[in-house]
């Protein structure tokens, strides 16, 4: 039998082997991105003027995050909306759209003129949502934005959220939105399902459905969808510091 050189050299080529099934193993888990039956995803509306809506939902998941899109179209309104969750304490979201910034990612808002109206809020299932009425000047649709984060790292020295959920609510041509609408919507949402019950496949099965990935990005000049998706949020956090990155 031959004999081994030198023990040094296998010891470091046995962890080096390792190392590299490893990275193998945790590249071939994430993304995964594919599509949720309607009413299976995270995002839920209990609000009646949603009941018959049709829907389109979208699972990213990541090894940081767990994003989904939501699409829910009716014959008055479309909805669209991302809730987005970091997957353990030692991780926060890199949020940082203010109102407006936020609401033009949306393909349906992005170089449009508009006209705001003030902020205001609503009491939800985890806590409160601020939205803010706006038109479509060129158009002259009502619309909503709306913007939500929350479980907030307190050991992260900028305070970022671990939830976020943010979205649009336009009427269709001729229909209107009310203030009361708007509020009994947003008020009705909840998110009961946790990400590690998300619809994805087997670990190590990495897939990228890039139909469903289509859907919730939007195609070039489409009217729905964000571009921006699965945003990468996502970011790890250190005590007095942090290696953040933008989305």
């Amino acid at each position: 039998m031959p004999r081994l050189q030198n023990p040094k050299c296998w010891v470091v080529c046995v962890f080096a082997c390792f190392g590299l099934a490893a990275c193998a193993d945790f590249g071939a888990r994430y993304p995964i991105t594919s599509q949720v039956p309607p009413g299976q995803g995270m995002i839920r509306f209990a609000d009646s003027s949603l009941a018959n809506a049709r829907q389109v939902r979208v699972s990213h998941l990541g090894a940081m995050e767990h994003v989904e899109y939501a699409r829910f179209e009716t014959d008055d309104a479309i909805l669209e909306a991302v809730y987005d969750v970091a997957l353990n304490v030692s991780l926060v979201l890199e949020y940082d759209y203010w109102m407006s910034r936020m609401t033009d990612t949306w393909n349906a808002n992005r170089s449009q003129a508009k006209s705001w109206g003030p902020v205001q809020s609503v009491a939800a299932w985890h806590g409160k949502i601020a939205y803010q009425p706006y038109r479509l000047t060129s158009s002259g649709r009502d619309c909503a934005a709306f913007s939500s984060d929350w479980d907030y790292q307190p050991r992260d020295s900028r305070g970022r959220p671990s939830r976020v959920f943010f979205g649009y609510l336009c009427a269709k041509p001729g229909r209107q939105l009310t203030d009361q609408g708007v509020a009994s919507l947003l008020g009705s949402v909840s998110f009961p399902t946790s990400p590690v019950e998300a619809l994805v496949p087997v670990n190590g099965q990495r897939s990228t459905d890039r139909t469903a990935l289509a859907a919730a990005k939007g195609a070039a000049g489409s009217s729905t969808g964000n571009a921006k998706f699965p945003f990468n949020f996502g970011t790890t956090y250190f005590d007095g510091g942090d290696n953040s990155r933008s989305p």
